[in-house]
């Protein structure tokens, strides 16, 4: 039996009638694998439009993900609502990286060329995190007219494709450029339309859009062929779920991009959360919908079904509505979302339940308290990253060594949720907002950050950028350091003066001053019985020796290994430093998983991505998850050169394997 919170399989499939062939001895002949025989014992299933057809799980980031119950009328529904909003016909061209998994890419990637009987070229997901390029590329090469993804994969395209690159690519043919399921930025749409419109690219193809797997996929979209709609709001008084238009472009202010409108039957109310009413002109609300495409509810979690499947309105009695937990408005008929009610964070497009990475907090150290923390998504530089405020245990307070607990913090959600800790707040005993009755406030907690009135002890950041963002607490901690009498880790930038922060000690300028610590196994090639020792090599001469040929240096038969070894080690310091994460070379261990510096997967994608040009072969996209350490990883990569040796060396005349071995022997 399949249950709502441990079923894997996502399909529910009818059952048919196939003949029981058990007690045949004999092996199967020509008769039993007969066209017209099969097709004779075929019997059509009994289906309608409320037929179950599909587990779609939600988001597999969270602990419980649910099964969302979509029937064969859901899909039709919105597939049908699809072909419509995008234009689709059979002289359309898809091009997928989304995965199946994902409601965008089984609905959207998978279904939806299936309906409107067209075709697509799907990719992996991790060929596109490796190499954003490859995806334009495709676009190109197969002249696409429907691609897109999260907002996110627009600026990895910016950021990641080169002008080299881009003057390879057209991208005239693309007609339709979905944006969703994470919000949409203004910035990034203008910015990729200046990047890539030398390359073919019309902003009208933009198609900003709303949608979720309860709903099938899509709720809303704007115009095909029309440019993105923006309205500037008055940020503060969004604040008090006002909305207040202004044409004033300051920081003060919120540019929102409108995600259009919904059709064929479907309806969108905007409704007071608490109230259950529904809300006036200029107010913001929950975004409730209802319509042909809206899910049965979630398998086997009847409380949660009626709770987000059948809400009504109390003042006009409509419904039944979904509710989607996210806050929004209508303005001139189109929909504009401002925020979530939900606690979800939202990074590069998968869902995080705080409650878990809250727990992964809590058990990652003994100085935190645990059900005294509170995670939540902010927005820096145009990403919504991770930010942690969490309550020291009083005990821990004059013996805190906040170096090691930000240590383990960021380990520990790097190695359970693949995802990078932005900002943490530790918090003095008792101090975080709570209830009357006891609940963490995890809105309050992120206003409380944003506006600096927390009870910190200790802050940090993995990006001197996000300072700005931060309390400054200088004095405070000086304090604190001198009641301690600790040594702050060169990483706490927060915790030194500016002056500090680029000076002597920390990661920067006087890097080639670091020393640090690689294992130096036995000589693969030669000495089988030399033992593994510990040798001190500087950055410095590490880096003397990465300005030599990369294969060349890979090749040598004395020192491949170490080579190898050594510069992994600087290929990886430089990669964290180009991230902002800022860590003392003294922390980077080559017997430790990636992961504990806080590479989350795609992170690690483009870390191998990177090493693939570096090494000048390619990699298997798992080759980070199955060699997941410095060590595990060089050894594999000094195999790969054996075997290249190996088969160099069968190509070779007798004559030059003498020669080779002449010059070995001198």
């Amino acid at each position: 039996m399949v249950d709502g919170e441990n079923s894997v399989l996502p399909f529910f499939w009818h059952q048919v009638n196939i003949p029981d062939r058990s007690n045949i001895e004999n092996d199967l002949d020509e008769n039993d694998l007969d066209e017209n025989n099969l097709t004779r014992e075929w019997r059509e299933p009994i289906t309608n439009s409320h037929t179950l057809a599909v587990f779609q799980y939600t988001s597999g980031s969270t602990g419980k993900p649910k099964g969302v119950m979509l029937t064969h009328g859901n899909l039709l529904h919105n597939s049908a609502l699809i072909h419509q909003c995008f234009g689709h016909s059979k002289d359309s061209q898809g091009v997928i990286w989304l995965p199946p998994y994902h409601d965008m890419g089984l609905i959207g990637g998978i279904i939806q060329p299936l309906y409107g009987g067209f075709p697509v070229t799907l990719m992996s997901p991790v060929d596109f995190l490796q190499k954003p390029y490859r995806w334009l590329q495709a676009i190109s090469r197969y002249k696409a007219t429907t691609s897109g993804g999260p907002n996110f994969a627009y600026d990895l395209c910016m950021h990641k494709i080169t002008e080299e690159q881009r003057a390879t690519l057209d991208l005239s043919s693309w007609e339709v450029a979905f944006n969703g399921a994470e919000p949409i930025r203004a910035e990034t749409l203008e910015q990729f339309v200046a990047v890539f419109e030398p390359c073919g690219f019309r902003k009208e193809a933009f198609y900003p859009c709303y949608g979720m797997a309860e709903s099938t996929l899509i709720i809303s979209g704007g115009l095909k062929d029309s440019q993105p709609v923006y309205k500037t709001i008055q940020a503060n008084r969004l604040e008090e779920n006002r909305v207040v238009l202004t044409t004033k472009d300051n920081h003060k202010n919120l540019t929102l991009v409108s995600c259009g409108q919904t059709r064929m039957n479907q309806k969108i109310t905007i409704a007071d959360p608490e109230k259950l009413t529904s809300c006036s002109p200029g107010q913001v609300g929950e975004i409730w919908v209802s319509g042909q495409s809206i899910a049965q509810g979630y398998w086997n979690c009847s409380e949660q079904t009626k709770l987000n499947f059948q809400a009504y309105l109390l003042d006009s009695g409509e419904g039944p509505f979904l509710r989607t937990g996210d806050l929004g408005f209508i303005e001139d008929g189109e929909l504009y979302i401002t925020g979530r009610i939900k606690d979800l964070i939202i990074i590069r497009g998968r869902n995080h339940y705080p409650q878990d990475i809250e727990q992964t907090v809590q058990t990652s150290h003994p100085a935190l308290k645990m059900g005294h923390g509170a995670a939540f998504s902010v927005e820096v530089e145009g990403n919504e990253t991770l930010v942690i405020t969490q309550e020291v245990k009083r005990s821990y307070l004059r013996k805190l060594n906040i170096n090691q607990v930000v240590t383990a913090i960021c380990q520990a959600v790097a190695q359970e949720h693949e995802i990078q800790v932005s900002g943490i707040l530790l918090l003095k005993t008792g101090s975080i907002p709570k209830t009357s009755s006891g609940k963490i406030q995890r809105y309050a907690c992120r206003q409380g950050f944003m506006n600096n009135t927390l009870n910190v002890v200790s802050d940090w950041t993995s990006s001197p950028r996000m300072k700005s963002e931060f309390r400054n607490l200088q004095a405070e901690l000086n304090q604190i350091e001198q009641d301690l009498h600790t040594n702050r880790s060169p990483h706490q930038s927060l915790i030194k003066s500016d002056s500090q922060v680029n000076g002597q000690g920390n990661y920067g300028e006087n890097i080639q001053t670091q020393r640090i610590s690689v294992v130096k196994p036995p000589n693969s090639y030669f000495s089988q019985t030399e033992e593994t020792q510990i040798q001190n090599i500087s950055v410095t001469q590490i880096q003397e020796q990465n300005t030599c040929d990369n294969q060349e240096m890979l090749s040598s038969s004395h020192n491949s290994l170490e080579a190898i070894q050594n510069l992994l080690v600087v290929r990886i310091i430089d990669y964290l430093k180009a991230n902002a994460t800022h860590l003392n070379v003294d922390d980077i261990d080559i017997q430790k998983p990636l992961t504990t510096y806080g590479l989350d997967s795609l992170a690690l994608i483009e870390l191998s991505a990177q090493l693939e040009n570096w090494l000048g072969f390619g990699l298997s996209p798992t080759t980070l998850y199955e060699y997941p350490t410095i060590k595990t990883l060089a050894e594999y990569l000094d195999s790969l050169q054996n075997q290249k040796l190996e088969a160099k060396v069968e190509e070779l005349s007798e004559q030059q394997i003498d020669s080779v071995l002449q010059k070995l022997l001198d």
